[in-house]
């Protein structure tokens, strides 16, 4: 295979060219040091003067040497000003030539710098970071930006991109043939055939088998669900035939779906065309794998939808049947507690009969008998055998029971079989939970009086047999059922052949290698500053301990008087405006001299200024002739990211041939690519000046993210019912992040239950493009969890805060040592620093596996957060993250700005959700897509062109106020944009125009014959 084509040419260019500096960083970069100095002195040609400069100052801001002949004329002016010597006087010729002397400069430099220079050395430490990105498939593109950080990092010289290039096509193939190689040497003839009759079309077949297993149902109804547990169990059997193979591959979860996806793209000819037949073995495998995981968590969402949906539907029968019942349960009680008091008053008289000392024992007893004489003589309460029962029903919460076991059949018809078909992790889960199912499954439902009860709590235990000691066989069923979803969402219940539910040690690096590779991987992943726990302990102590008596400080003096104490000492922390909304109106205005841009016009403009089309590249770097032009991308991403569909968007447009949208749409449109589009939009939207109008730190980027719910209409087990967002519907949440530009630097969706903390990790790793300094979101987007890992990849988390009553301040110290000083705002809680300490090399662990996409944030903070405060590391996590997060509530608390801030971005991007809409606006907004991987690529492709928007509005506003001469006329305008936000849309036409011209002149209808028509 020829070397990779990872950058464009003009990235490329880029990339091995010297940046560009402004005129303040002309003057910070090409500052010479002492060291410098000391080498310019022994100098006597002014040209090697002005070039070991300039070679100091490209190396300070980019760990990297250029070729002298790409040396910029503006930097050799300057520094030889800066040295005093005439520009004149450099010979950039006579430098170019003098390799000699360029080498001497260059080790010069690594040296001042204390970096280790490319060699032999340098390129095994690069190819290790690059084998271990290549497990984990990370594009090309970012591995290189990826390396260059390791590198940096590591201080070595960062080579060009050519080294680049040709280590990365290298390391690729290496392990693409050595797992190709492997499957030749495992594989038995037996083996081969099992593949091979996938892609063989049977004689009373209509499609292979193949093809067969690429149709997922996402429906709940009975009859899809047993389809969808026959086809997942005939996987399951293919691949537990094939599992030597896969065990000894040991591919990532990456790795599994990147080589699944491209079998499931593929035809069936290209599949059968792979020249090397071990190649084609592979991918099958893969393939099967990667429905082997999917298949299994699908059938998991569908168990605990399935059981949820029971467990509430029975709850809401019995709420009725209680309520119903409710006079009959208020005169039974009523009913019992008067023989109660009946009873309480023959015992308060048979104790006066026994207290009474006039009374001979004799006449003690008469009287005794006398009074149970007279209550025998009593007639008979003809219901007081049904009140008992009635009571009896109630404390035993039988109308609950009752109501499940009414609901069992039917839930039973659900997920029986699916159970049956589930592959348990019996090392990792509960015992009694485990040993049930085992039953349960070994009996074929067939269940007998001895089935163990274990899981069930005591009540359930006393209902599940009837009084001759027979086991209720519908309701053991269903409390197995809900305690199967109970397990599964606590963390007791793992599975193997799982992308989502597996054991949360299964997630992150393995115990061998972390042990064997620890100090490289710390490494690897920028992390060595976090070694030391008591060093990092110590100085967090100091500085909250110094937060705490600022704060207070400012309060006493009256330096912070938003602040108010309520009698019970809680307090409250006003946040007074200092802008207006954000004014879009008064921004639009700057756009009515443009009329209304067609959205291809606009997206085919924005890539003639950013290339950003050709990041759309075939998802396989092998086996493909299709190269679709720009109109055909174009198309593509107006197909999905305005919600037209691509068959839509083929039928109504000239110029688009629907067969090849197709193929584009399935090779083209992945989410690497989509997102690698979009990082190219937002890289120019960063070099705009008008983009640092609206930044408070030039050198600090706030970003900020929020959901957005959005309608389903089609079946999708992501989505879920909420009468408050979708009515009698179900949808999904998309959330998006975006920074203090404008600029929307990541997208991705989630199910509308689920908490949007999860998330916020993924976002902030997601690229190179834009490094948050500080992030905010609502109060639903944080935890206590979020804010150890956003400081432990270096990013400063600042949510909005809208009450402080439930926020639980902790410290080193004890409260008393703040008392005595006089302190109003006081910790509740001391910081466990022990537990910190004893597992921070899990935490280490966890974070190296998030920062080197071992792992998404997501899939092991949702699967953490099922263990709820069991697990040693997410309490670790926890206590790590009170540190952070009191220490932000006491800074948020005495911050104007900060608070300020903070709802300035959040105005932002709840903005981002209105633009939103409107680009997204066919088919009433409502997804039309199944899978979450085709819902997200519709998300991104959507956020993709209100970024192409957001870049157009700047370049033209930009281009506008360059034109302006009037000093008072570009000021008013540079204050509509201060004040308003580039999310403005109404100026472009987004859904197409109106030709005229071609109306028809006659009527397509024969109304004569139609009207002669007869039924």
């Amino acid at each position: 295979m020829s070397r990779l084509h990872i950058f464009t040419a003009e990235e490329i260019k880029a990339f091995d060219k010297p940046p560009r500096f402004s005129a303040e960083k002309k003057k910070a970069y090409f500052q010479v040091s002492e060291r410098i100095l000391d080498s310019l002195a022994r100098m006597r040609s002014d040209t090697y003067k002005i070039a070991l400069v300039l070679h100091d100052g490209y190396f300070k801001a980019s760990g990297r040497f250029f070729k002298p002949a790409d040396f910029k004329p503006s930097d050799i002016k300057f520094v030889a000003h800066q040295l005093g010597i005439d520009p004149d006087a450099f010979d950039k010729d006579t430098y170019v030539q003098n390799t000699k002397i360029h080498q001497k400069h260059t080790q010069i430099v690594l040296k001042s710098h204390d970096f280790q220079p490319f060699n032999r050395n340098a390129k095994g430490i690069l190819k290790e970071i690059l084998e271990q990105l290549a497990i984990s498939q990370t594009d090309p593109k970012t591995m290189i930006y990826h390396a260059c950080a390791q590198l940096h990092q590591q201080r070595i010289e960062i080579p060009n991109y050519h080294a680049f290039a040709s280590m990365i096509t290298d390391v690729i193939n290496e392990y693409e043939n050595e797992l190709v190689t492997k499957v030749g040497t495992l594989i038995t003839d037996e083996q081969k055939k099992i593949l091979d009759d996938l892609v063989v079309m049977d004689e009373d077949a209509t499609v292979s088998q193949l093809v067969r297993w690429k149709n997922i149902s996402h429906s709940e109804r009975p009859k899809a669900i047993k389809a969808s547990v026959d086809l997942f169990f005939d996987i399951k059997t293919t691949y537990l035939k094939l599992e030597n193979i896969a065990s000894e591959l040991n591919l990532s979860d990456a790795a599994i779906r990147y080589y699944g996806e491209w079998v499931f793209k593929a035809k069936l000819s290209q599949i059968k065309d792979l020249s090397n037949p071990n190649d084609r073995y592979f991918r099958l495998l893969a393939f099967i794998q990667d429905q082997l995981y999917k298949r299994q968590d699908y059938l998991i969402d569908i168990l605990l939808r399935a059981t949820k949906k029971s467990r509430n539907d029975a709850l809401k029968n019995a709420n009725k049947q209680k309520n119903t019942q409710r006079t009959k349960t208020k005169k039974a009680l009523k009913n019992l507690l008067k023989d109660h008091s009946k009873l309480r008053e023959i015992m308060d008289q048979i104790q006066t009969i026994i207290n009474n000392a006039a009374m001979s024992d004799e006449g003690k007893v008469q009287a005794i008998q006398a009074l149970f004489e007279n209550s025998k003589n009593q007639p008979p309460d003809p219901e007081i055998d049904e009140d008992k029962q009635t009571v009896s029903d109630l404390a035993q919460g039988k109308g609950f029971n009752d109501a499940l076991e009414a609901e069992s059949r039917k839930l039973q018809k659900r997920i029986a079989e699916l159970v049956q078909v589930l592959e348990i992790d019996s090392d990792n889960s509960c015992a009694s939970i485990t040993e049930a199912i085992n039953y349960f499954n070994n009996s074929q439902g067939a269940l007998e009086s001895s089935a163990p009860l274990d899981f069930m709590d005591k009540e359930a235990i006393d209902y599940c047999k009837d009084e001759a000691g027979k086991l209720k066989v519908s309701f053991y069923k269903i409390r197995l059922f809900i305690a199967i979803a109970d397990a599964i969402k606590s963390g007791k219940l793992c599975f193997n052949y799982s992308y989502r539910y597996r054991a949360i040690n299964d997630y992150l690096i393995d115990q061998a290698t972390w042990s064997s590779q620890r100090d490289a991987l710390i490494q690897a992943a920028g992390l060595s500053h976090f070694e030391n726990v008591k060093e990092i302990l110590d100085s967090l102590k100091g500085k909250l301990n110094d937060k705490y008596l600022q704060i207070n400080e400012n309060i006493a003096n009256g330096t912070n008087a938003y602040i108010k104490f309520r009698e019970d000492d809680t307090f409250t922390v006003d946040t007074p405006k200092v802008e207006k909304t954000i004014n879009t109106k008064r921004l639009r205005e700057n756009f009515n001299d443009v009329g209304f841009v067609p959205i291809i016009q606009l997206l085919n403009e924005i890539h003639q200024s950013t290339d950003f089309l050709k990041c759309f590249r075939h998802s396989t770097h092998k086996h493909y002739k299709l190269k679709p032009n720009p109109i055909t991308l174009i198309a593509g991403i107006i197909g999905l990211g305005c919600n037209i569909g691509g068959k839509k968007i083929a039928g109504i447009s000239v110029g688009v041939n629907e067969n090849t949208l197709k193929e584009t749409l399935k090779w083209f449109f992945s989410m690497g690519n989509i997102e690698a589009a979009n990082d190219k939009v937002v890289a120019m939207i960063k070099k705009m000046a008008l983009s640092k109008l609206f930044k408070e730190d030039e050198n600090k980027t706030h970003t900020s993210s929020d959901g957005k719910k959005m309608s389903v209409a089609v079946d999708s087990l992501l989505a879920y019912y909420s009468f408050k967002y979708f009515g009698k519907g179900k949808g999904i949440n998309a959330y998006t992040f975006i920074d203090d530009t404008d600029a929307l630097f990541y997208s991705t969706i989630m199910s509308s239950s689920e908490r949007e903390a999860s998330y916020v990790i993924d976002g902030l790793l997601h690229n190179d493009v834009v490094k948050s300094n500080i992030h905010s979101t609502d109060t639903h987007g944080y935890t206590e969890f979020i804010f150890a890992a956003t400081h432990l990849i270096g990013t400063s988390f600042a949510p909005r805060i809208k009450s402080f009553e439930d926020q639980t301040l902790y410290a080193f110290k004890a409260k008393e040592f703040y008392e005595k000083r006089g302190c109003k705002v006081l910790p509740s809680s001391k910081i466990n620093t022990k537990l910190i300490v004893d597992h921070w090399d899990d935490i280490l662990r966890l974070m190296v596996s998030l920062k080197l996409k071992r792992v998404t944030a997501s899939d092991f903070f949702k699967r953490l957060n099922s263990y709820t405060s069991d697990h040693p590391l997410y309490k670790a996590m926890k206590e790590f993250g009170r540190i952070i997060k009191s220490q932000f509530i006491l800074t948020y608390t005495d911050d104007l700005n900060l608070r300020q801030r903070v709802t300035r971005l959040l105005n932002r991007v709840e903005l981002s959700n209105k633009f939103g809409r409107a680009v997204f606006y066919d088919r009433g907004g409502e997804i039309h897509e199944s899978s979450p991987g085709e819902q997200i690529k519709a998300i991104a492709c959507k956020t993709l062109i209100q970024n192409c928007i957001v870049l157009w509005n700047y370049m033209y506003l930009s281009q506008k106020l360059a034109k302006i001469k009037d000093k008072q006329k570009r000021k008013i305008i540079l204050e509509s944009i201060t004040n308003g936000s580039v999310q403005s849309w109404y100026h472009v036409n987004l859904q197409g125009e109106f030709d005229f011209t071609k109306a028809a002149n006659e009527s397509s209808f024969d109304l004569k014959k139609i009207l002669e028509f007869k039924i």
